[in-house]
């Protein structure tokens, strides 16, 4: 859609290669980069775990299925280390860690106040933790898309779409 450059971020090795695979010849054209991480508050390591039955989800801090270190990076560490100067756009759906990975991203989200597209579905309270990140960073539109129930009785929007 007219993106000069896109940075995937994914945690799981086997992913990861699914997505080198997948972006081949964009890769080599300098369009994607594909980098085996995980966006957080703090930039360190972490254990996530990883079903190889079902790749497309995984957690940290579970003692089940097959665990792996992987990098965790906040924004701006790995924008600096992928000579990345400014976002305009930002996706997010990272199985429940989004508040942490935003909490990382403050400073390139009070910088370039890029528009978001985030899921908020996970946990109840995930949009209402959300929405008062982005207004403390000066996002003046919040606002929330699509309602769902994940079986505890609460409904809670899908996704928030941000721009200043």
């Amino acid at each position: 859609a007219g993106a000069a450059k896109i940075i995937c971020v994914e945690p799981s090795a086997i992913m990861a290669q699914c997505l080198t695979r997948t972006f081949e010849r964009e890769i080599a054209d300098a369009r994607v980069v594909v980098r085996s991480a995980a966006l957080g508050a703090i930039n360190g390591t972490a254990r996530f775990n990883f079903d190889s039955l079902h790749p497309f989800g995984g957690s940290g801090g579970q003692q089940s299925g097959h665990a792996e270190t992987v990098d965790v990076l906040t924004l701006e560490r790995l924008l600096a280390e992928i000579s990345i100067s400014r976002v305009d756009f930002l996706k997010m759906d990272i199985e429940g860690a989004e508040i942490q990975a935003i909490e990382g991203a403050l400073g390139v989200l009070k910088r370039d106040h890029p528009r978001l597209a985030i899921t908020t579905y996970h946990r109840s309270f995930d949009f209402t933790a959300l929405r008062a990140l982005l207004i403390a960073a000066g996002y003046r539109h919040v606002k929330p898309a699509g309602v769902v129930e994940r079986g505890d009785g609460i409904y809670r929007p899908v996704m928030l779409h941000a721009w200043e």
